[in-house]
Order: C-alpha cells, then sequence, then structure tokens
C-alpha cells in the first residue's frame, strides 16, 4: 500500500473515533440530567400525592356533624338548650402617657458674643 491511502484511513479512523467518544459523553450528559429531572419530579409527585392525602383527610373531617357543630360553638358563640355562654372580657392594658421630649438648650452664641457680654455685661 502507498503511503496515501494509509492516512486517509489513519484520517478516518481517529475521526470516527473521537466521533464516537463525543457521540458517547453526549448520552452520558443527557442520561444524568435525565435520571436528576425525573428524581425531581418523583419527589413533587410525593409531595402532590400527601398533599392530596391530607386534602382529602380535611374534607371527611368538614363534612361530619361533629366538626360543623365544634365549630358554630367556636366560632359562633352558639350553644345547645341548657348549655351557658361563657364569654371572658379582657380588659386593654392601659396606654402608657408619654410625655413629650424636652425641648433642646438653646444655641450657645458665638465667641465674640460671648467675649462682648464677659466685658460689658449682659
Amino acid at each position: 500500500m502507498t503511503r496515501l491511502p494509509v492516512q486517509a484511513l489513519t484520517i478516518l479512523v481517529c475521526a470516527l473515533t473521537f466521533f464516537f467518544i463525543w457521540d458517547f459523553s453526549q448520552r452520558a450528559v443527557t442520561s444524568a440530567h435525565l435520571a436528576q429531572r425525573e428524581q425531581e419530579v418523583e419527589q413533587a409527585l410525593a409531595r402532590a400525592k400527601a398533599k392530596q392525602a391530607a386534602l382529602i383527610d380535611l374534607k371527611r373531617r368538614v363534612q361530619s356533624p361533629e366538626f360543623v357543630e365544634d365549630y358554630v360553638r367556636r366560632n359562633w358563640n352558639w350553644v345547645r338548650e341548657g348549655d351557658t355562654l361563657i364569654k371572658p372580657q379582657i380588659t386593654p392594658a392601659p396606654t402608657p402617657i408619654i410625655s413629650a421630649p424636652p425641648p433642646p438648650p438653646p444655641p450657645e452664641p458665638p465667641w465674640w458674643q460671648q467675649v462682648f457680654d464677659f466685658l460689658f455685661g449682659p
């Protein structure tokens, strides 16, 4: 074989090798991103299922007659026949009287005024 076909074959083999290495690295990076995204979606799904279960439980409790009775007794002050309603009276604490701050002292006269007052009196 002559030198030209060997060089062309070597260049072709190197180019294919680099292409396959690049393609493999891209697939590995894409696979890692997909695995991370799948984990995030699974966590979001678990949170959504937990919230759904809590809301179903809340709906079941709210629809019960005991909840309705407890709600109106606590919030609307309803009583049954024979019950006595006791509402504690909350007296607010007296507000403290805040006095005005003392006025600032008058500004000190300039030095020449002090000398004049010293020599001749105020």
